[in-house]
């Protein structure tokens, strides 16, 4: 029992004294610190900057196509907002949607055949006129989904 007080207080005594001798006494906390050193790192994945005014962006249109006849509806749109479509698919429809101009978006389209009919329906993503990805179905009650994301 007598070592262990005894060790206590030697360490107890010991680092107090030796740190104050040594010079070693902790900062004040008033006084100025050095300033640490500021990197920027580099991040080759970040999205591009935004384009500059007269700068030609990215034109993206989905386009749905199929069987004159075929009862359709869906919706298409980007990360910002999405337009709900339906109706009678006689020729060719094309949507134009807006993209952001912050560098990165997402473009889908979700289309479905409500009626139990044979008709097909396509839709495509067109980016500056060409087609970057489609899908089709020719089934009762099919459906399609199409992604397509750029930038980031």
């Amino acid at each position: 029992m007598f070592f262990l007080v005894a060790l206590v207080l030697a360490l107890m005594g010991c680092g107090s004294t030796q740190g104050e001798e040594a010079g070693n006494n902790p900062p004040d906390a008033n006084e100025p610190r050095g300033e640490a050193p500021v990197t920027t790192p580099e991040n080759s994945g970040a999205p591009e900057p935004p384009a500059e005014e007269g700068e030609a962006r990215e034109s993206v249109t989905v386009r749905l196509t199929g069987t004159p006849g075929t009862i359709f509806a869906g919706s298409y749109g980007n990360l910002d907002e999405s337009t709900y479509e339906e109706g009678v698919l006689e020729e060719p429809l094309e949507f134009e949607v807006d993209v952001r101009d912050n560098g990165f978006d997402v473009v889908s389209a979700s289309f479905v055949k409500p009626q139990p009919d044979e008709g097909s329906i396509m839709v495509e993503i067109l980016v500056d006129g060409e087609v970057v990805t489609e899908s089709s179905t020719d089934i009762q009650y099919g459906a399609l989904n199409v992604t397509w994301s750029f930038g980031g």
